[in-house]
């Protein structure tokens, strides 16, 4: 079944704002009903295959621009008449539309994403055919330039879906009131007083994105394994995107499926929550031994980055000497350092350890206040899970130090023991709007006193829903308790 996406204008497109989502039936059909009158740009998503291709990296006037389709290649002969001339196209390609007129398909002839629209006249929408595949869909290998191109555009649209859980989690957290920012408002409805349900949109929205981007990693590892050699970095790469989509998703939603062989991908189960987390486990171990330890690129998936995700998902796991040990060897392994708290965002940080902000919406980086960059992961946080962990550990002398440290980069008054209230007020004033507090809020067990009256309820909301359409099409699935 694919996913088919709604968006009122290519704007919300780029900037991933989506007005409603559903999935198609066994014939292929996807059905929308009393939705408002208006025109819709269509997105559909099947595994690896999508009517939206050959994006280009970087928006152009706010919009992302792909190729065209106009048909299918039948015949060579088609293809011989060069009308228009498309190179190195084999029959069963998609023949691309000339925006142009030149008679020559190149980059010129790329338009604003998505192309095909639909309008509501009566509530629903007409009959709309769209045709899904791949830019190449004749060829199942790639040469390595071609699967770094695939890597990063999978990571781009992953880079996009962090920073829509940056700003679920800073409205779960009450750090930000979505209604106060209009661009965010509508997809962010209902989070903020958790009156979310699992037909939510924006529910759905980052399950069904995070699945998608699975998805299509499993693709690319396949075609990795098979047609490129020395692949090792490559596919550790994979390893890692993939293993942070699950982990997000593990965060957030609790009890997930893996999608990762042909039984599971047919009945999805979310029954057996550690299997994933050996799978994750196994996932960032084999990561970690192939990545660099750092590049001048912070977009990349490095070592020690992969070392901060399996950090995390200790602390989920309340393994607090496995954190300490992982931590531990961010800190001390001299690659980054803490920056002055003018510089800490910039793009040259030496403190962030992994960022992808280039395609930041503007939307999102006035919700993180005009800063330029969004991380993944930064040296602070590093430095707060240890002190958490050492804490635990009844290592009250070491998490002071570090603690003392934090403090002394904003002139702070130092302390002679640190408590956890103090580490919790610390994250707060340090993390703030990153996307990792209102994990830390359940696991500190104080959401009920903090969000109680924004209508937090436990255990309930300590997970958010699985969208009940997984539920319904899966009879393994099991919804998360309160739902």
């Amino acid at each position: 079944m694919a996913d088919v996406i709604l968006y009122r204008s290519q704007e919300d497109y780029t900037n991933g704002v989506q007005a409603y989502q559903t999935m198609t039936n066994d014939m292929g059909v996807a059905k929308f009903v009393n939705i408002p009158a208006e025109s819709y740009y269509i997105v559909a998503n099947l595994n690896n295959k999508s009517n939206i291709l050959g994006k280009s990296n970087q928006p152009i006037d706010g919009k992302f621009t792909g190729w065209y389709i106009s048909g299918v290649f039948q015949t060579q002969a088609e293809i011989e008449s060069r009308m228009p001339d498309q190179l190195n196209a084999s029959v069963g390609d998609f023949r691309w539309q000339d925006l142009n007129s030149d008679g020559v398909i190149n980059a010129e002839d790329k338009g604003f994403l998505p192309k095909e629209s639909a309008t509501v006249a009566d509530g629903s929408l007409a009959s709309v055919e769209i045709l899904i595949g791949l830019e190449k869909n004749t060829v199942p290998t790639m040469t390595e330039g071609e699967l770094k191109t695939a890597i990063n555009n999978i990571a781009v649209n992953i880079a996009l879906w962090h920073k829509q859980f940056v700003v679920l989690d800073a409205s779960l957290s009450n750090q930000v009131v979505t209604d106060t920012i209009p661009a965010l408002a509508v997809s962010f409805q209902g989070i903020g007083n958790y009156s979310f349900r699992p037909n939510t949109q924006i529910i759905g929205n980052l399950w069904n994105n995070g699945y998608q981007a699975i998805t299509g990693l499993n693709h690319l590892e396949d075609i990795a394994s098979a047609s490129i050699s020395n692949s090792e970095t490559l596919l550790a790469q994979i390893k890692a995107l993939r293993a942070y989509a699950y982990l997000q998703l593990l965060t957030y939603f609790g009890n997930i499926p893996l999608m990762q062989t042909a039984d599971q991908q047919i009945n999805p189960s979310n029954r057996n929550r550690n299997e994933v987390l050996q799978y994750l486990t196994d996932e960032l171990g084999q990561a970690a031994t192939k990545l660099p330890a750092r590049t001048t690129n912070t977009n990349d998936l490095t070592a020690a980055a992969v070392k901060g995700l399996q950090a995390r998902l200790a602390l989920l796991s309340a393994d607090y000497t496995i954190t300490r040990d992982l931590t531990s060897a961010i800190v001390n392994g001299g690659q980054y350092s803490l920056s002055p708290t003018t510089t800490m965002y910039s793009a040259n940080s030496s403190e962030i350890i992994w960022d992808y902000s280039s395609n930041m919406p503007a939307a999102i980086k006035a919700f993180f206040y005009g800063r330029p960059t969004l991380p993944y992961l930064r040296l602070t946080e590093v430095y707060l899970m240890q002190i958490e962990a050492d804490i635990n550990l009844g290592n009250i002398q070491e998490a002071t130090q570090l603690f003392n440290i934090l403090l002394n980069r904003r002139g702070l008054p130092q302390l002679t023991s640190v408590s956890r209230n103090d580490l919790q007020a610390r994250w707060f004033a340090e993390m703030n709007k990153e996307g990792i507090s209102f994990p830390a809020i359940v696991r500190w067990n104080i959401a009920g006193n903090l969000l109680g009256q924004k209508g937090y309820q436990a255990p309930k909301n300590e997970r958010l829903p699985i969208p009940q359409a997984f539920i319904d099409n899966y009879s393994d699935m099991i919804q998360n308790p309160g739902y």
